[in-house]
């Protein structure tokens, strides 16, 4: 009784879920009465369709009826299992029978009514044929498949793309000539390889890697040009457009040319403007060349190219004569006259000595003008000639006694539209000339109202700043700062020169002849370009001549031959030649230490990482911000120079350039910082201000703690 108690619950209409008869609308469908039915009658679809269904609640009280007979006829408890179970079986075929399906009209729906449910007719409905049920399906889905997979490929190597082509470093942009080592070489003093005595082109070409590991990004050549009795007299220039013989061909410069390019070494020439050109836009040279006596003594004089102090010693070598300036007519006329050539034509043919002379005024020095004919200027010529082999900038040397030619602006502006046509087609052309330019030019009155100062600023790459000792440091750097120079970003930036061929060597100009390498660390450190003339790097001195052998050659006694280390594995390649050949000059004696080489191939790599140091100062939107380079120290020729930029490290140089040992406690400046280098190599070591102790040469190269 309790099973069918159970049972009953089970099939009552309260237990019918609607939500389920909705799911599964042929579950909800009534069957036929169970009582004595015979499902062999279940058969032709077509009659059975019009009979009326009873619904669940009929089938649940005949079932009800046939199990209660069978209970009373029966006693024991397995006959009622038995018969419940039959039941159960006739129940389920009534609801499986597949035969009902096709009674089904009508939406399919189940309405509940007073807690009734009553059966509502249901039917299946013809599918549509859509077009797209017989498309290959399969092939769509690999389709698909694979164009998302390559798109999700594709995406990833966008992404690895980008992160590998992201700079590892935020600096700041600069061109190559922009706070890189600039290296001076006299070719006939820096390597000889055919052993004739004379240093030559090939031999620069042998000395590449000595160049890479200075760090040097390009090589300033001094005298290239031919001359009679070079190198002895490389100032008589005959040929603007040719190499010089003993130097080697046009075919090797051209090779050492592109093997310097190989190496990312760029290659500048000076140009030597003053006494050869009559004016800038001239089309003929002068003819006239200076001599021995119009060439200082540089034992004894020494020409002035510090802007700071114009009027103390003569600015320029042709200056430096007697009469305070005035040429000497009785030595001029004595000049021997040859034409100078470019081309290899004659250019100035067309007058002929006389002409020359008459071109003079022997009264005041100064040439007159005479009628040019149309086409480039002579300078324009040789700038194009030497840009078409290779050359990537010229350092206009003498252009200082030009600031009055009626030519000035328009020429520069010419000169500087043609390196500009081949700066297109390779890497960025450059112009060089002297602070004494700015200086001559900077007085005339504002840059909006100065048009040759505004010419200069604006057309040239970079100022030369000759650094003649340690006392000139201090100021030159407030007047490189302050000045007119540093006020636009896009104006030159100072190339810090403290060695050249018209001076005497920097060894011997300093108080103590071993401070070369400290001088050259605070030049290094300098907001600018740094250019190093060869052999200071290893203190290189000038000959010694105390018995005047060579009197005549004074103004050669700085360029000896360079002095390379021997080595046992390649002795012949060190030396500037092969032994028991003797050079054009002796060879002279050097003072830097044995380790001043990797000390300023440390300093180059430092600075070439380092806005704090290559950077000259801080621009925003083209308005100057800060100045990047401070002199907290400076006393009795101990110096205390700082580099710093936005966020980046700060570095500091203390050098001591004096004569004596010297202890100072500058620990109210800063506190302390790593070494980077000092004047023996080491490094790695902290070092704190408050006791410095240094003998004279001494320098540190120190990096601050944040």
């Amino acid at each position: 009784m309790y099973v069918l108690a159970a049972y009953e619950r089970q099939l009552s209409p309260s237990s019918i879920d609607p939500d389920l008869c909705n799911s599964f609308p042929p579950l909800c469908t009534p069957a036929a009465p169970m009582g004595g039915a015979d499902f062999s009658d279940v058969t032709g679809s077509n009659n059975v369709a019009n009979d009326k269904v009873s619904g669940p609640l009929e089938m649940t009280s005949s079932l009800h009826n046939t199990l209660e007979t069978r209970s009373n006829g029966m006693a024991s408890s397995s006959s009622s299992s038995s018969a419940l179970q039959d039941a159960a079986a006739s129940a389920s075929a009534q609801l499986l029978n597949p035969h009902h399906y096709h009674n089904l009209a009508g939406d399919v729906a189940c309405q509940e009514n007073g807690g009734i449910i009553k059966p509502v007719l249901c039917s299946l409905r013809k599918t549509p044929d859509y077009c797209f049920v017989s498309w290959n399906w399969p092939l769509i889905r690999k389709f698909c498949f694979w164009s998302v997979m390559s798109m999700m490929v594709a995406c990833v190597c966008i992404i690895i793309t980008y992160v590998t082509t992201l700079p590892t470093k935020c600096d700041p942009q600069r061109s190559w000539y922009q706070g890189s080592l600039i290296y001076q070489i006299f070719p006939a003093s820096f390597k000889d390889s055919n052993n004739d005595g004379i240093g030559d082109l090939r031999g620069i070409n042998s000395r590449l890697d000595y160049l890479k590991t200075l760090g040097v990004r390009a090589i300033r050549l001094n005298s290239v040009f031919p001359s009679e009795h070079f190198p002895e007299h490389f100032y008589n220039i005959e040929n603007f457009t040719n190499i010089e013989k003993t130097l080697g061909t046009m075919e090797d410069f051209r090779g050492m040319v592109k093997n310097l390019h190989k190496n990312n070494i760029s290659v500048i020439l000076d140009l030597p403007l003053h006494p050869y050109f009559k004016t800038l836009d001239a089309r003929h040279v002068s003819n006239l060349n200076p001599t021995e006596t119009n060439r200082p003594n540089l034992n004894n004089a020494q020409p002035n190219l510090n802007p700071l102090q114009p009027n103390q010693t003569p600015d320029t070598v042709v200056d430096n004569i007697n009469n305070g300036g005035v040429l000497d007519t009785s030595v001029r006329k004595q000049d021997k006259v040859r034409h100078v050539i470019v081309n290899n034509h004659i250019l100035n043919g067309n007058l002929n000595k006389t002409d020359f002379q008459g071109l003079f005024n022997a009264n005041t020095a100064t040439v007159q003008p005479v009628t040019e004919d149309q086409g480039p200027s002579l300078v324009s010529q040789i700038l194009e000639f030497w840009l078409k082999e290779g050359v990537d900038g010229f350092y206009f040397k003498g252009l200082e006694k030009f600031v009055n030619d009626e030519g000035f602006v328009g020429e520069i502006r010419s000169w500087h539209h043609i390196l500009n046509r081949f700066s297109k087609i390779e890497a960025e052309k450059i112009m060089i000339c002297s602070l004494k330019v700015v200086a001559a030019v900077e007085n005339d009155g504002p840059l909006d109202v100065n048009p040759r100062l505004a010419t200069v600023l604006t057309r040239f790459s970079l100022i030369d700043v000759y650094v003649e000792k340690a006392d000139a440091i201090e100021d030159l750097v407030r007047y490189v700062q302050k000045g007119v120079v540093r006020s636009d970003p896009g104006f030159p930036w100072a190339m810090w020169t403290t060695g050249d061929t018209e001076v005497p060597r920097l060894a011997s100009r300093l108080y103590q002849k071993n401070e070369t390498l400290a001088l050259l660390a605070v030049q290094m450190m300098l907001p600018g370009t740094p250019s190093l003339f060869y052999g200071d790097e290893i203190g290189l001195d000038n000959i010694d001549d105390h018995d005047g052998e060579r009197s005549d050659l004074s103004h050669a006694h700085s360029l000896a031959p360079m002095k390379w280390t021997l080595t046992q594995q390649n002795e012949a390649r060190q030396q500037f030649a092969k032994p028991l050949v003797l050079g054009w000059m002796p060879e002279a004696r050097v003072h830097a230490p044995q380790a001043s080489k990797r000390v300023l191939a440390t300093l180059s790599a430092l600075r070439e990482s380092s806005p704090s140091i290559y950077m000259q100062a801080n621009w925003k939107d083209r308005q100057l911000m800060t100045t990047n380079c401070f002199i907290r120290y400076h006393e009795d020729n101990f110096i205390l120079l700082e580099r710093r930029y936005p966020r980046r490290f700060t570095y500091v140089v203390i050098a001591n350039l004096g004569t004596t040992y010297k202890s100072r406690d500058l620990s109210t400046i800063f506190y302390g910082g790593h070494v980077l280098a000092d004047h023996n190599g080491r490094s790695g070591f902290f070092m704190k201000f408050a006791d410095l102790h240094l003998a004279p040469g001494e320098f540190y190269i120190i990096r601050l703690d944040k």
